[in-house]
């Protein structure tokens, strides 16, 4: 009775009761949004790749020696490019960046408060908000190489497609047949990778007999596509052989579960774990057959996965079906959530339960990670009857207490890390975007603002403590905006001198790297596929960026080869993940990959001895350099000239 009290206040059945819950609301939007912020140019990072699809498909002959579009990439299947380059031909690369970028957060933003909405507004007597939550406040960093984020600033067509998905669910629960379709479509065609959980999802709640046919007819679609060949399916049938593998893994690193660690397997299996016992235990039988479906798309997923390791199979590999946990990982918690009785209502149990898979879901050590085993058992009915009539239940509860402390102490050093580097970065009030983006204070923040709120039955107080929660949250995000706002309209540092003596069609290699050559010139790099997308979908890609890579070698652009006593004690890094080191222990290739990050200084001499490789026709070297062919004003390197080199043939 006193849970239905504390849920009549945020009942949506008058105006005084409203209040509350769109305070609530701003609060954790404002907070989420602070989390993550769009970079105002991106570099080296997806948002690069993106970029340059949407710039080749503005000037297809300015990339079309660059190794990354000689293949097809994830770009060629989505919508996004072709979005992204429209705006920049009316807006420039910054602003329109920023537009795509908070247009995708919008979206994901108002598809979470939807589905939250939709699915728990009459099955969680904790508050739909409150599973609202731990959508938005729990870390969303789904992949072993912290590269990977749900509902992110990136400007990438990840948050676009994941908002769709989200936009889907929220329908397809409201059962809004047709917008249901159209959202699950528009996912799929900004990205049918992170778009393909949730099309998994769709078909799994849908009546037994409708959803095996379902999954009988896609199999013989694409049996008959592979047979065919039609498109990306003729890869079905096709496997890596061990040099295409060698660099597909070298390149692409997160491809195979051997460069995860085993934190985030283990959460993995502890999210499923956490899936099947809401599956079993929630008294609502909606959430149950959510909470199946999601868990069988999620052991399909990553079996096939673990299949396509196996068999080396080409499309089962390109299709990256680890990214299911995205959709995983943001439902479980709040799935599992909303199975729990009213706050006011809970016994010690409750509190041990809630302890320990807070612990395993806040976990970023293995030490605490595998809580999400004990959690699960102590909700388990019999052994719940047992411990109600035994003397352990404030020991248990004791432990408990200790190990989610435990779990949060190990996040306090990370946090101050990433608030660091968040200052350093140059962005406005970093701090409090680290504070933001850390659960370990936003959760806790939270409870707080939903108590005083939401608890506070005067008006006057209740406001009061609304402009006192908000206020501070929202003037910080306006401060981000702002400081936002002048770097998209600071002007690039003008490329007209070097476009005068450089064709627009030439490929380049400039010491600034990919996105001096892709951002500012914006035209093609020498040795430009090291993000590895490109080796996953063609084999001759692949091969010519082996030969690329050695030629830089022997230029002597990567320095020493790095010993096998060094590999032996740390592990290969390359774009942000790990070289399996079975492959990175054995193989050179692996080696000058990883050296490629941070290569030698060009000299003249190494400039002329790169021109030997007939397919490149200009070096850029950010220095002064007499020899150079040319020596061009740029404001955008620390020296002010840009040394040009002509290869000649």
């Amino acid at each position: 009775m006193k849970g239905q009290v504390m849920n009549k206040t945020f009942a949506h059945d008058g105006k005084k009761s409203a209040a509350p819950t769109l305070v609530i609301l701003a609060w954790l939007l404002g907070v989420w949004w602070l989390s993550d912020q769009y970079v105002a140019l991106a570099m080296n990072s997806d948002g690069l790749f993106y970029t340059g699809d949407a710039l080749y498909r503005q000037n297809p002959s300015a990339f079309s020696k660059d190794l990354f579009f000689l293949a097809q990439t994830q770009g060629d299947f989505s919508l996004f490019g072709g979005l992204y380059g429209h705006l920049i031909s009316v807006l420039d690369i910054k602003p329109a960046g920023w537009l795509i970028s908070t247009l995708g957060r919008l979206l994901w933003g108002s598809g979470a408060v939807a589905l939250a909405h939709a699915l728990w507004r009459q099955s969680s007597s904790n508050g739909w908000w409150a599973c609202l939550a731990l959508m938005l406040l729990l870390p969303s960093n789904y992949d072993s190489q912290t590269m990977f984020f749900y509902g992110a600033a990136d400007v990438t067509p990840r948050t676009w497609a994941e908002a769709w998905v989200l936009w889907c669910l929220a329908f397809r629960v409201r059962e809004r047949w047709l917008w249901s379709v159209v959202a699950l479509g528009l996912g799929l065609a900004f990205h049918p990778l992170m778009a393909l959980p949730g099309l998994g999802l769709w078909v799994l709640l849908l009546p037994r007999y409708q959803w095996v046919w379902g999954t009988v007819g896609v199999l013989v679609v694409g049996l008959m596509g592979a047979t065919f060949k039609v498109g990306p399916l003729a890869y079905l049938f096709q496997a890596f052989d061990p040099l295409w593998w060698e660099c597909a893994v070298v390149l692409a690193g997160q491809i195979v579960s051997a460069s995860w660690g085993p934190v985030v397997l283990v959460k993995a299996g502890g999210i499923a774990l956490l899936l099947l016992a809401v599956a079993r235990w929630h008294p609502q039988p909606l959430m149950r057959r959510w909470a199946g479906a999601l868990a069988g798309v999620q052991l399909l997923m990553l079996g096939l996965w673990w299949l396509a390791e196996e068999t080396r199979s080409v499309l089962l590999l390109q299709l990256q079906l680890w990214r299911v946990l995205w959709l995983c990982q943001l439902l479980a918690p709040a799935l599992w959530w909303s199975s729990l009785p009213p706050w006011r209502e809970w016994t010690v149990l409750h509190g041990i339960q809630v302890s320990l898979v807070m612990a395993a879901v806040l976990s970023n050590s293995l030490s605490t990670v595998w809580l999400f085993l004990p959690g699960v058992f102590f909700s388990w009915p019999r052994v719940v009857h047992y411990l109600q009539k035994s003397g352990l239940k404030k020991a248990l509860l004791a432990g408990s207490v200790i190990l989610l402390a435990m779990s949060l102490s190990v996040r306090f050093p990370e946090f101050m890390a990433r608030a660091l580097i968040y200052e350093l970065d140059g962005h406005p009030h970093g701090f409090w975007m680290g504070v933001a983006s850390e659960a370990l204070w936003t959760l806790p923040l939270f409870c707080v603002v939903a108590v005083l709120v939401g608890a506070t039955q005067l008006r006057v107080w209740r406001w009061v403590f609304a402009g006192g929660l908000l206020l501070p949250v929202w003037a910080v995000l306006l401060g981000v905006l702002g400081g936002q706002a002048k770097q998209i309209f600071q002007p690039l540092p003008s490329t007209e001198a070097l476009r005068a003596v450089i064709p627009s069609d030439s490929l380049i290699y400039w010491d600034a790297d990919v996105g001096g050559s892709w951002n500012f010139l914006r035209q093609g790099h020498y040795i430009s596929a090291y993000q590895g997308a490109a080796a996953l979908f063609s084999r001759e890609v692949a091969m010519e960026f082996r030969r690329r890579l050695a030629h830089v070698a022997q230029v002597g652009l990567l320095g020493a080869d790095v010993s096998q006593d060094e590999v032996k004690k740390l592990p290969l890094q390359a774009s942000g993940y790990t070289i399996p080191r079975d492959i990175g222990t054995r193989s050179p290739f692996a080696r000058l990959r990883v050296q490629l990050g941070s290569p030698q200084a060009l000299s003249s001499d190494a400039a002329q001895t790169l021109c030997r490789d007939p397919i490149l026709d200009y070096v850029l070297i950010s220095r002064d350099l007499p020899e150079a062919t040319w020596r061009v004003p740029y404001e955008g390197v620390p020296s002010g000239v840009v040394s040009v080199f002509k290869c000649v043939r």
